[in-house]
């Protein structure tokens, strides 16, 4: 089922947000695993699949998959998910085949059948397509160990099985909390025959416990985020209808799974009085009569729909909570019980069926369903994951799925324009003009302006971008769009009102923020630069692009306060992100030519070694390991640096300098000179070089200093063919 998913890409916000640009993720490091439990993860606390992802960059990094394009390596983060969800379906089936037994019931074959169907039921599909399904793969693995071991521990109580069961629960909350969990270990234990007795609650409060603790992260997180808010401002009516509309939804898609999506638009105003409630009420009293039906003829099966209930709870709106209905990955725990309900009665059915007949016709009959019913499955799952392979195609699917739902062609349109596609992107837009809605309106016209810039027709462009504005004055983004464009023309004096304006709206908006302060500096505001700067590292203490322009300012005021300033801020920068370049080149700047001799040496501890050292990263640890007396190791490393040829050039000059600035200082260390000479040997300069040769050979007479000189003047005598 999860072939397809291996061709996949980074898709959706939270692809981005939770892999791809952050930095505790993007930079493996044990530092940096530590800090992801320190942090809440945009909305919710989930470490430990973000742990994972981080795992997957060491990987991809150590074998190059990212060397072609950032998407090369996605293939590995989707075979992750796929053997997490092939993991999962043997959880799937142990625990049902326990289960089953324990209630004394055939247990091979309906564990079988629902492994089977969960393996490649459709509903699956968003979870394992879709790289941040990880939370849930994760947190269902974890869960269902849990019961696993709970069970265990009900059997036979040993401490192994206490201790994996609280782990387990550890894991699957750190994963992403399941609020039902201690409700399904309760139902396990009844499965079992437990009295409650108190080897069950000496385990299950624990857990009950942690997964209550963790909730309150998670709810904290959330409301942090304001998304109670927003599910407050958009989610109209009686929440019993939302549960209607999200239960009917998954009873009419499990056993008609086409039309799924990776999203589902949701009302913002329900009714009992609207259609839409009448359909799913009558969907919800036919499915709930079918399974009053099957718990009837199966005592396995009230088990089973008991599990859909207890975990599909905390995904209905009860509590509105952002502007989503129902979900594909939602029903990814829930379903189990469904399935469990749904094998054991056809198992049953034919177990009574083939013990009545003479013939084969039971085994043919069963043997042709199956035939029938898992390729088509299959078929409907590989159909249903090709539109997670580019944010195109996914949007295109919404687009195709709910053409007349405000906001989805506006999505589709931003997709074509990030492809390049302008034309497409118009025609986009268009189409969401029809809604009588001031934002989406403006959203449109924006697109529309942006689209009309790339083609070159400027002043159409700024029409439209004006008229975004005047459609929704208070559209922060409509603002940023129109203050992007101006910024882009050049026309810096106008871009500015609107970039001000736009952080007024939306403080948080980084971004706003960063082309703000790049218009300051622009104009010579620095001292307002570095406030807008500032104001980003507030808001995202990882931002890389601010923190260096941060540095550039401190270098541009030329004080030795300000360099060290900057030399600290480039420090704390590569502590987390070790491998950018521009921070790397930047600190070899400041350790060669402008911070005191006495902070080189801590300062250059930053500066990792790696297997391709940027010629001025060298030539900043030559400099550091003079700084502590390591001759031999400064002679090494600008002999490499010597041999590096012109790409090196300008490295070996800024180390001359350098190497100036240090004889000033330190006057009694010789092998300043015979360095220098080397330097200004590779580079043509032959009668400077022969210059500080001598001024090496009368300094130092050392057996090393010899020997070092000897060679300078073989050289002297004979350049090196790489000379100009």
């Amino acid at each position: 089922m999860g072939l397809p998913t291996l061709r996949g890409g980074f898709v959706g916000g939270d692809d981005h947000r939770l892999v791809l640009n952050h930095v505790l993720v993007n930079h493996p490091s044990f530092a940096h695993a530590v800090q992801l439990f320190t942090i809440v993860h945009r909305d919710l606390y989930q470490p430990l699949p973000l742990l994972t992802f981080s795992g997957a960059f060491a990987v991809a990094n150590l074998f190059g998959l990212f060397d072609s394009s950032i998407q090369g390596g996605a293939w590995l983060f989707h075979l992750t998910n796929v053997l997490l969800h092939a993991f999962t379906t043997v959880f799937v089936w142990v625990t049902i085949r326990m289960f089953q037994q324990r209630l004394g019931a055939s247990s091979l074959a309906v564990a079988t059948v629902a492994a089977l169907l969960f393996a490649v039921h459709p509903f699956q599909v968003e979870v394992v397509a879709w790289v941040n399904g990880r939370m849930l793969l994760l947190s269902t693995l974890f869960a269902l160990a849990a019961v696993l071991t709970f069970f265990r521990w009900l059997e036979a109580p040993k401490v192994r099985y206490a201790i994996l069961t609280l782990v387990f629960v550890l894991l699957s909350s750190l994963s992403k909390v399941r609020v039902g969990l201690p409700f399904l270990l309760g139902l396990a234990a009844l499965i079992q025959g437990e009295k409650l007795r108190a080897r069950f609650w000496c385990i299950w409060l624990p857990c009950a416990a942690l997964t209550g603790w963790f909730t309150w992260i998670n709810y904290q997180a959330t409301a942090g985020a304001d998304l109670f808010v927003e599910g407050a401002q958009h989610l109209w009516g009686p929440w019993l209808v939302r549960v209607l509309l999200a239960l009917a939804f998954y009873f009419q898609h499990l056993f008609w799974p086409v039309g799924l999506t990776s999203y589902y638009p949701t009302p913002f105003v329900v009714l009992w009085s609207d259609a839409s409630t009448a359909v799913a009420a009558i969907i919800v009293a036919i499915g709930l009569t079918i399974l009053a039906a099957l718990c009837r003829i199966s005592r396995p099966g009230r088990w089973g729909v008991l599990w859909f209930f207890i975990a599909i709870a905390d995904t209905l709106a009860l509590i509105p909570a952002r502007n989503v209905l129902a979900a594909d990955r939602y029903l990814y725990l829930p379903i189990i019980g469904l399935l469990w309900c749904l094998a054991a009665v056809v198992c049953g059915a034919y177990t009574r069926w083939r013990s009545r007949s003479t013939s084969q016709t039971p085994q043919y009959t069963v043997a042709s369903c199956a035939l029938l019913l898992l390729p088509a499955m299959i078929g409907q799952s590989w159909f249903t994951a090709k539109w997670y392979n580019t944010p195109l195609l996914k949007t295109q699917r919404v687009a195709d799925c709910f053409p007349n739902e405000p906001r989805v062609w506006e999505k589709l349109g931003w997709c074509h324009y990030q492809a390049g596609d302008y034309g497409k992107a118009i025609e986009c837009a268009h189409r969401e003009l029809r809604f009588d809605d001031r934002s989406i309106q403006s959203i449109a016209y924006q697109l529309m302006g942006l689209s009309h810039l790339k083609q070159g027709h400027i002043d159409e462009a700024l029409r439209l971008l004006h008229h975004a504005s005047e459609v929704d004055p208070d559209n922060d983004i409509g603002l940023y769009r129109l203050a992007t464009a101006y910024d882009d023309l050049g026309r810096l004096d106008e871009a500015l009102p609107y970039y001000e304006a736009a952080t007024k709206a939306a403080p948080l908006h980084n971004p706003t923020l960063y082309r703000l302060a790049a218009v300051y500096r622009r104009l010579g505001r620095n001292s307002d630069a570095r406030a807008a700067y500032e104001k980003q590292l507030v808001n995202n203490p990882y931002d890389v692009p601010a923190a260096l322009a941060l540095v550039e300012l401190d270098i541009e005021t030329d004080t030795p306060a300000a360099y060290r300033d900057a030399a600290a801020r480039l420090v704390r920068l590569l502590a987390d992100v070790a491998d950018d370049l521009p921070a790397r080149l930047n600190l070899s700047v400041l350790i060669l030519l402008k911070i005191d001799l006495s902070d080189v040496p801590t300062v250059a501890a930053a500066l990792q070694e790696t297997e391709a050292l940027p010629p001025r990263v060298a030539a900043a640890l030559a400099y550091a390991a003079l700084c502590e007396g390591r001759f031999a190791e400064t002679r090494s490393r600008v002999t490499s640096l010597c041999r590096t040829g012109d790409a090196a050039t300008d490295a070996r000059r800024l180390l001359v300098t350098a190497l100036e600035r240090f004889e000033q200082q330190r006057p009694d260390v010789p092998w300043t000179f015979g360095l220098t000479a080397e330097l200004l040997l590779t580079d043509g300069q032959l009668d400077a070089a022969r210059a500080f040769t001598d001024l090496f050979e009368s300094r130092c007479d050392e057996p090393a200093c010899r020997d070092y000189a000897r060679s300078l003047r073989q050289r002297l005598v004979k350049p090196t063919s790489g000379a100009p």
